[in-house]
């Protein structure tokens, strides 16, 4: 899994998309986004959907591993959703 695919799958999500990510295992949801540098951000429940910078967090490889999973419900929503919870949590 490279780097490759991961930007690819970033390069399909619209200019106001970002992935919405929900294990239904667990009580937790988290969004993938990229920032205007192209480097992937992650907006976690865990941690009040604040902005997670990837390199304290995930490797992008883990990343992938996340988008790809079959334990992962994802689906591509609008910036707004991500907007809705983080404002739910102030």
């Amino acid at each position: 899994m490279s780097s490759e695919q991961l930007s690819d799958l970033f390069d399909q999500l619209g200019e106001s998309e970002v992935y919405r990510c929900d294990n239904p295992n667990y009580p937790e949801i988290w969004f993938y986004d990229t920032d205007e540098d192209g480097e992937i951000e992650r907006y976690h429940s865990t941690f009040g959907f604040d902005c997670d910078a990837l390199t304290t967090s995930q490797t992008p490889k883990q990343v992938l591993n996340s988008l790809r999973s079959d334990n992962v419900d994802v689906e591509v929503v609008d910036v707004e959703v991500l907007e809705e919870h983080r404002a739910r949590v102030e």
